[in-house]
């Protein structure tokens, strides 16, 4: 495997990233199917054994020593000199190839071909002369000494790559850690042509280094002048400011170049100054005690209060500059610094405040839903910047879409909002007429009671008609026997039950008729149960139902019944808006023929009722069953959300919000004319003068 590839390997390997060294492997391996190396170290990588490449040049020499012997042993085992007579010359010239390439595996790890491989090496030779004679022996050792002379070859061409690339090892470990002399020893060992032939990425960072010593060169002859201008006394340490000392030292300790000896010179220079140091000390502490500037004065204004922070700021960090140098110059106590560090902190506190505030608020318009706006507006913080506490009073002020639509529905207070919003959920979203903050009352409670328990509605009625003047009813089926006889019940449902005459049984012939009233298609199609009939029933809903039912075989008298009991229920509601009855004129006009029919019926209109042979019942049958397919066809609960929007068709829109500089922002310009509303410290108001900061506006949609 070639050594530069090896290199890169090792470099995957030891930083790793087995996946990808083992895909580099498989690529390498498919390019270089003959490499046995290779596909040997893919298996200890399979196997998870320690890779070869990982160790270090003599122990790796030393591993393929012994597998050249390994395989020198496997070869002679394979084919023995006895064997040899049956090779023929390029069997035996490939052997001869493979031994001399093991022979020279062994030389590089200082090792010297085995006694038993030295004759099998021997008896090769022997034999391909037999083969040739003399001119053929020749050849072959010519072959076998240009394949030395190319072994050889290529020892030298590794030994330079390997030289090469560890001289660019090095000068990259020296210039991770710089050190002024390291570098400069690396460079010098790395710069040559040969060098950079064999690693392409040497000339690179010989610049680098370059670079980096150039840099390190001019910082020192900087502080060479300066330290030469001091000793000479052109300039005095008292002349210069604790910023200029500050930066002079900060110099000396990171130069690389010739730092002890810059830092001696430095020593001296002190020491010498001595005197001039101590007076100038007490000047400056004099200067470090005057009090801190005092802050500005902020309006609320985000930009004037902003700059006039900042050049706060720039103050009060050049001071903070000239204290720490003289500190560092006179070791004087870091506490000195405490106050203006803490006004710095609590400047960037209120610069960070002002700057996430006003992002905050650009962000604004993109919150186009109100309740967007409503947590955007919520989420504002001024704990850092209290001079803009006036933009949130509107956090708890916000109001509800419900509120201002109630406001635009009902602007003299008329009618209560929970009770408007109630009535949209029942007229026009179809919610159940009753709820737990609308109950029905008693009464309203009672009427449904004779619909759910009457056995007429709940069971199947079986009529037998004896004679053209006897009729009974009964809820259990007749039974015949086996001597051909029916028994027959009455029912309570029947009219003229008595607890004496109740039972009949005859002879089953031709003498009567058996017959079926079903009443309970209509609970049961139209999903009625007694325990959940105030809680998920919409009674306009149900009442257009009811009017419009057509299926099972029961008597109008029964779907007139049902009919009635929810026309009481209407009318007993204690809501009187959540009945819908003010929307609906068809169905007032249906609610006053019906009471006059009833009324020109004569019939006590009520469960069973119908289970009669009067006169008067069947004519009441017919003539409700007349009525029921004359009205037939008619939507109450539609007509009633109809003319509930025409009457309450105030729907709230957010359209904009009052910015902090108390000017409109509009979403959607309102028409001229139309109901605008702003919030105001007191509520809801259409004065614009008195809208809060960040406020919303809203407006009527029916007026867009």
């Amino acid at each position: 495997m070639d050594e530069q590839i090896q290199r890169y390997l090792k470099r995957v390997a030891l930083a790793g990233r087995m996946d990808e060294l083992r895909e580099l492997l498989a690529e390498y391996i498919e390019n270089n199917p003959q490499d046995i190396e290779a596909k040997a170290e893919m298996q200890r990588l399979q196997n998870g054994q320690p890779m070869r490449l990982l160790l270090p040049a003599a122990e790796r020499r030393k591993a393929h020593a012994e597998d050249a012997l390994k395989a020198l042993e496997w070869m002679m085992d394979d084919h023995p000199v006895a064997a040899i007579k049956l090779c023929n010359k390029d069997e035996l010239e490939q052997l001869l190839f493979k031994l001399e390439a093991h022979r020279q595996t062994l030389k590089k790890a200082g090792e010297q071909l085995p006694d038993a491989a030295q004759q099998y090496r021997n008896a090769l030779k022997a034999r391909i002369g037999a083969l040739h004679g003399r001119a053929s022996r020749k050849w072959a050792k010519r072959i076998i000494i240009t394949a030395a002379a190319v072994t050889a070859t290529g020892a030298i061409w590794y030994s330079m790559d390997y030289r090469a690339h560890a001289r660019y090892r090095d000068l990259k470990e020296a210039l991770s850690a710089p050190i002024y002399e390291r570098v400069l020893e690396s460079k010098r060992a790395a710069e040559s042509n040969i060098n950079c032939f064999f690693c392409e990425d040497l000339s690179a960072t010989i610049d680098q280094a370059e670079q980096w010593l150039e840099q390190q060169e001019k910082q020192y002859k900087k502080l060479d002048t300066t330290l030469s201008r001091l000793e000479s006394r052109k300039k005095t340490l008292t002349s210069l400011n604790p910023a200029e000392i500050l930066e002079l030292e900060n110099g000396i300790d990171q130069s690389q170049r010739g730092r002890d000896h810059l830092l001696k010179r430095w020593q001296n220079i002190c020491k010498r100054e001595y005197a001039e140091l101590r007076a100038h000390k007490a000047a400056i502490l004099q200067q470090l005690e005057q009090p801190i500037p005092m802050p500005p004065v902020l309006s609320g204004d985000f930009q004037a209060d902003t700059d006039n922070l900042q050049a706060h700021e720039e103050t009060l960090r050049h001071r903070l500059k000239e204290m720490k140098a003289v500190i560092s110059l006179y070791d004087i106590s870091t506490h000195i610094c405490d106050p203006i560090e803490a006004e710095i902190g609590k400047i960037n506190h209120t610069l960070q405040s002002i700057k996430q505030l006003s992002y905050q608020l650009s962000r604004l318009p993109e919150h186009r839903s109100y309740a967007a706006y409503c947590r955007a507006v919520r989420q504002l913080n001024c704990a850092h910047y209290p001079q803009a506490n006036n933009l949130l009073q509107i956090q708890e002020l916000l109001p509800t879409l419900e509120s201002v639509t109630y406001h635009f529905s009902a602007p003299a207070g008329d009618i209560s909002a929970d009770l408007l919003s109630a009535a949209e959920q029942v007229l026009v979203h179809g919610a159940p007429s009753f709820s737990q903050k609308f109950p029905a009352d008693q009464t309203v409670l009672q009427l449904p009671a004779d619909l759910f328990t009457a056995p007429s509605y709940n069971e199947k009625v079986y009529v037998l008609n004896v004679s053209d003047t006897e009729t009974w009813y009964s809820t259990i089926r007749p039974e015949i026997d086996k001597t051909n006889f029916i028994t027959y019940r009455r029912s309570s449902v029947d009219p003229r039950f008595s607890p004496e005459n109740n039972y009949k049984e005859f002879q089953n012939d031709d003498t009567y008729r058996l017959t079926e009233i079903d009443a309970t298609n209509l609970l049961r199609d139209l999903k009625l149960e007694h325990n959940s009939f105030f809680l998920h029933q919409n009674i306009p809903q149900l009442l257009t139902r009811v009017l419009n039912y057509q299926g099972g075989k029961h008597p109008a008298l029964a779907q007139a019944y049902l009919y009635l009991c929810l026309l009481k229920i209407t009318d007993a509601h204690p809501y009187p808006l959540l009945s819908g009855v003010r929307f609906s004129p068809t169905l007032k006009a249906h609610s006053a023929s019906f009471i006059e029919l009833l009324r020109r019926s004569k019939i006590n209109l009520r469960p069973g009722c119908w289970l009669s042979t009067d006169a008067a019942v069947a004519r009441a049958e017919q003539a409700f069953a007349d009525w029921f397919r004359t009205n037939r066809g008619h939507d109450y609960a539609a007509e009633m959300a109809e003319n509930f929007r025409k009457t309450y068709s105030a729907s709230a829109i957010f359209c904009g919000y009052i910015n902090e500089k108390h000017r409109p922002v509009y979403f959607k310009t309102p028409k001229k004319g139309a109901a605008v509303l702003y919030v105001s410290a007191a509520g809801l108001t259409q004065d614009e003068t008195q809208a809060l900061p960040l406020s919303p506006i809203f407006t009527d949609r029916n007026t867009q």
